[in-house]
C-alpha cells in the first residue's frame, strides 16, 4: 500500500477487494491515505469500497479514525456519509463519528454534510426511528461547534430537528 508507483497501489486496490477472504478495509485505507495529489486513486478506492460499506462502515470509520487523516481521506467523508445516510440500516454513531472527523478537518466540508442532513430531513427522507438514532448520535457532536459557517448550518440542522436549542 505504501509503493510508490500510483500503477501499483491501483492494482493493490482491486486485487484486495477481489480476493475473497482477504482483510481489503486496511488496504482501501492506507492506499487512500498515501494518495497525495492523485486524482484516480480516490476514485478507484471509492468505487471499491462502496459495496463493502452497508456490512463494513463501521470497521472503515474506525481505520480511519486511527489514521492517517490525509486530505484524501477526509474528501472522501462527506461520500461516505451520504452513503451511510442511504444504507438500508442507519447507523446513527458511525455517521457522528465521520461528521465529527470531517468537523475537525475540515469545518466547511462538514457543513456541506450537515447541510445535506438538513434536506433529508426537510425532504422526508430519514423519519422515524432512523431519525431518533440519527439525532441521538449526531446532536452531541454539534455541540461547542466554533466554525462560524458550520454554526450556522448547525442551527439549521436543529431546527429542521425541531430542537429547543436552534
Amino acid at each position: 500500500a505504501a509503493d510508490e508507483s500510483p500503477d501499483v497501489r491501483l492494482q493493490l486496490v482491486v486485487a484486495a477487494c477481489k480476493i475473497e477472504g482477504f482483510p481489503s478495509l486496511p488496504v482501501l485505507h492506507q492506499v487512500l491515505a498515501s494518495a497525495g495529489d492523485d486524482v484516480l486513486i480516490p476514485r478507484i478506492v471509492w468505487r471499491n469500497l462502496l459495496p463493502l460499506l452497508d456490512r463494513s462502515g463501521k470497521e472503515f470509520l474506525a481505520l480511519v479514525e486511527r489514521g492517517p487523516v490525509t486530505p484524501p481521506v477526509v474528501n472522501l467523508l462527506p461520500r461516505l456519509i451520504d452513503k451511510l445516510l442511504s444504507a438500508p440500516r442507519l447507523e446513527g454513531e458511525v455517521i457522528a463519528s465521520a461528521l465529527g472527523l470531517l468537523a475537525k478537518h475540515s469545518p466547511a466540508r462538514a457543513g456541506d454534510a450537515v447541510e445535506a442532513l438538513v434536506n433529508r430531513t426537510l425532504n422526508r427522507e430519514i423519519t422515524g426511528d432512523r431519525l431518533e438514532s440519527l439525532k441521538r448520535a449526531v446532536q452531541p457532536r454539534l455541540v461547542g461547534v466554533t466554525d462560524a459557517g458550520l454554526k450556522s448550518r448547525t442551527r439549521w440542522l436543529l431546527a429542521a430537528w425541531d430542537d429547543a436549542s436552534a
